[in-house]
């Protein structure tokens, strides 16, 4: 199916000349290695550590040496990976084939302030193109490893729920004076 709107293909996908989504052979490895990991019951910290140590080029590297984008390189961290990469990448449904638009918009045209749609309204393009991951398995390392993700207007912080049976940890950052209990 032909590229709808202004979707951009993720990270493990190409666009052909068509402007079809095909899989991206050097990234799509890395992906199910992320979700596979993820399933292990590694968090997405110790995930980003491992392709750290791996020295696997990051997203952002990718686009520098494709199209010389410096809008996520990081010149001298090219394979340094972040948690919030690994929660994107594992948190995102176009893994399983669908394409999903209008996941944000603004305010008013004079705010530019981002507001994240909830699913009700985005437009959702089942089997969009070709999965990296099936349903089964996203929805498996999602609701496994990375439940909810929060950012307050003040601070872009994140609250990660790992479940690691049979204990279940809460891992706050950037929230002074509460740590897991």
């Amino acid at each position: 199916m032909p590229y709808v709107g202004e979707s951009k293909p993720v990270y493990g996908y190409l666009m052909d000349e068509d402007e079809n989504f095909i899989i991206d052979e050097e990234a799509a490895p890395v992906v199910k290695q992320i979700y596979s990991l993820c399933l292990a019951g590694n968090g997405p910290t110790k995930i980003a550590r491992m392709l750290t140590e791996q020295e696997i080029p990051t997203p952002g590297t990718l686009e520098y040496r494709r199209t010389g984008s410096t809008r996520r390189y990081h010149p001298g961290y090219e394979c340094k990976w972040a948690a919030n990469t690994v929660v994107h990448i594992l948190e995102n449904r176009e893994y399983t084939g669908c394409l999903v638009n209008f996941k944000t918009t603004t305010q008013s045209c004079k705010c530019s302030k981002i507001i994240y749609n909830s699913e009700d309204k985005q437009a959702i393009f089942e089997n969009h193109h070709e999965q990296i991951i099936d349903r089964d398995t996203c929805s498996s390392s999602f609701n496994r490893t990375v439940i909810g993700t929060f950012r307050t207007s003040f601070s872009d912080f994140s609250l990660l729920i790992f479940l690691n049976p049979p204990v279940l940890f809460f891992f706050l950052r950037g929230i002074q004076g509460l740590s897991p209990e």
